[in-house]
């Protein structure tokens, strides 16, 4: 898989960084946000799958985001991740992967997996 769009969403900057540059050197192309108000903005762009992380600070949750998105007609999968284990939980709630970080190369895997409908987590 290549070409489509994922939408990363995490409240620390180098979190997006390093999923950016392993995501675009998989030829992905990637929208990055680093809050839930930001990245609703982003569903406009319509990107193919959701990476996005559990917490958000200021007491935001990936998973009310997802609600969110859903509210907007966002029918795509979503990936968490968390510094915590927290796999169970996220897919769960609706999660289609899961990835713990610090993550590594494996991240495309993941979003491949979910966006052909096999859960996974690393």
């Amino acid at each position: 898989m290549a070409g489509e769009i994922v939408l990363v969403l995490d409240d620390q900057r180098i979190v997006v960084d390093v999923a950016e540059e392993i995501l675009k050197s998989r030829g992905y192309k990637v929208l990055t946000a680093y809050s839930a108000p930001e990245a609703l903005g982003k569903l406009n762009e319509r990107p193919d799958i959701v990476l996005c992380d559990i917490l958000l600070g200021d007491g935001a949750t990936g998973y009310d985001f997802m609600d969110s998105a859903r509210g907007k007609g966002y029918d795509g999968p979503f990936v968490f991740m968390s510094a915590f284990d927290k796999r169970s939980e996220a897919l769960a709630r609706g999660g289609s992967g899961y990835v713990r970080k610090p993550f590594d190369s494996k991240l495309p895997q993941i979003i491949a997996n979910a966006l052909v409908g096999e859960a996974g987590a690393l």
